[in-house]
């Protein structure tokens, strides 16, 4: 029996779902284990912040679909402030989040001790066990325990059950889990946030007279921005306040017990350093977006919709249209690069420090936003040129209704083929950006920098990829599919929510520490250890304070 055209079509977008998914999986073990330790990293880290990224998007359109149907058949103003009080919730929740998890409000009286407190935890990747903190009696057993080798960060665990000497480490548990707690809602929080904005700033587009010319688009961008500085001037003084009671804490326990080591601000400093993390991802997300539009107006002469599509497509798509889109984000890319290069002359990153008032040069911060945003701009010039290259393709591509393999880009078929296609390009990526970081150790924050925009390039293909996926089965509902998309979209979120936070999230902030502490060791090995000698900067300022 002959198969029809449809089915035929179903079979080959399925086996090539099977090929490709097989390829991409197979692709992923060959990165994490890859024979570098910088590729490894990275790879995590896109992993990290495309699940996040994938994530945050689920939940924010589930939200807004749900908006959508209450406030439908409302003006375009009132939309327009539902967006703007739907990013202020989602900020209100991010400074709340953070609060309560760092322990800087609702703590115990001993959460700042509980906090400071090492133990020893098992440290053999190989094991189940890896990362679990050893029980009373197992310290005991602990080499550098029987030793009494109090400063010991490495030992080992003599298990006589299996006679076996198991790798330990001696590490901040408490604290720990609350830097991955606060890094997993703070960067959800802050991208839905951001794409709270970003519906706020392309309904604004589109509004007359914004929508008249590129020039005039641009005006909602700074009026997006003004509105979040300004909401973050609310977030500045929370941290101020946080920071001055942890303060006005330390003092008073320094003139009970001079003797005692001042503590270090701990859960002040998370909340500083995570929101501070979250403004700046905001600004550069929802900026970004935006005058990605401005530039695809400029080219084409149709404003995007709040999605970022052409919906119907009234110009001609070409792929010299594409490569133009594409050449832009490079401008912006070697914009991101020059910025870079200022930014890493600055010297090296002050520490935080809880005793001292001086607050962070204003410069750096907008330096370091604009970095970001050009990164971002660079992904999604890239993400929306390769689509038009797409939609350019056959006798129908000059109307933006191209197909390759018959499959047209808005098909689920197309969106899985171009979220594999920008995968791999992105890990070829990754290892060239790894041996220019290797030679030019300058160019180590750009690297990183471009690592977080190929992460969100990779984090929207795919997240298109499953939207249309949840939409379709969504449909199946005729009489409620946005109910029904909602709800797919949560159980998917919290479906992956807790793998990504215990074990993704956790493996990429630890290979970051690792790099940290490597980079520590050679600057020791570098200027000698007497250079580095461990001292206190608080007990100094307490001094001079007294």
């Amino acid at each position: 029996e002959e198969e029809s055209e449809e089915e035929k079509l179903l079979n080959v977008g399925m086996g090539c779902m099977l090929l490709g998914g097989v390829t991409f999986v197979m692709g992923l073990f060959l990165m994490v284990n890859y024979m570098d330790d910088d590729v490894r990293r990275y790879t995590w880290t896109v992993i990290s912040n495309t699940i996040a990224i994938f994530l945050a998007v689920l939940f924010f359109q589930g939200n807004k679909d749900v908006l959508s149907k209450i406030f439908e058949g409302f003006q375009e103003k009132t939309i327009l402030l539902v967006h703007l009080v739907h990013c202020c919730i989602y900020i209100a929740a991010l400074l709340c989040i953070i609060a309560i998890t760092s322990g800087a409000v609702l703590a115990k009286p001993d959460d700042a001790e509980i906090l400071r407190q090492e133990h020893w935890v098992y440290f053999d990747g190989k094991r189940s066990t890896f990362g679990t903190p050893l029980t009373g009696e197992e310290e005991k057993k602990v080499r550098a325990f029987i030793r009494q080798d109090k400063d010991a960060k490495n030992s080992t665990f003599h298990d006589e059950e299996l006679d076996l000497e198991i790798p330990v480490k001696k590490m901040k548990t408490e604290y720990n889990r609350r830097i991955r707690m606060n890094k997993c809602y703070s960067m959800l929080m802050a991208h839905c946030s951001g794409f709270a904005a970003i519906a706020a700033g392309g309904k604004l587009q589109q509004q007359t007279p914004f929508n008249k010319s590129p020039l005039l688009a641009t005006v909602p961008i700074i009026i997006i921005i003004i509105f979040l500085l300004a909401i973050f001037q609310l977030s500045q003084a929370f941290r101020r306040k946080v920071k001055n009671d942890t303060r006005a804490s330390i003092l008073k326990e320094h003139e009970e017990n001079r003797d005692k080591t001042p503590r270090q601000g701990l859960r002040a400093k998370m909340v500083d350093e995570f929101v501070t993390e979250a403004e700046n991802d905001i600004l550069a997300l929802a900026s970004s977006f935006l005058l990605v539009q401005v530039v695809r107006f400029a080219l084409t002469g149709q404003l995007p919709n709040e999605e970022g599509l052409e919906e119907p497509v009234r110009f001609q798509c070409t792929v010299i249209l594409a490569i133009e889109l594409i050449a832009i984000g490079a401008a912006f890319l070697g914009l991101s690069v020059t910025l870079q290069k200022f930014l890493g002359g600055e010297g090296e990153e002050e520490e935080f420090n809880i005793m001292s008032s001086k607050e962070p040069p204003v410069q750096e911060r907008i330096v370091e936003v604009v970095t970001q945003s050009c990164t971002m701009c660079c992904a999604w010039c890239l993400m929306w040129g390769l689509r038009w290259v797409w939609m350019a393709q056959g006798e129908e591509g000059i109307k933006g209704e191209g197909k390759v393999f018959g499959l047209g880009v808005e098909s689920i078929g197309a969106r899985v083929l171009l979220a594999l296609a920008l995968s791999i390009l992105s890990f070829i990526i990754i290892v060239k950006l790894d041996s220019i970081a290797d030679n030019d150790q300058d160019m180590l924050k750009m690297v990183t920098s471009l690592v977080a925009g190929i992460s969100l390039l990779v984090g929207f293909t795919w997240e298109h990829s499953f939207d249309g996926a949840v939409t379709a089965v969504a449909d199946l509902s005729h009489d409620h599919p946005r109910t029904t998309k909602f709800a797919l979209g949560l159980l998917v979120v919290f479906n992956l929510l807790l793998p990504w936070r215990r074990y993704i999230l956790k493996r990429s902030l630890e290979l970051e520490q690792q790099h940290k502490a490597l980079e520590e060791a050679e600057k020791k090995k570098k200027h000698g250890a007497a250079a580095h000698q461990p001292h206190h900067p608080q007990t100094e300022l307490l001094v001079n304070t007294r």
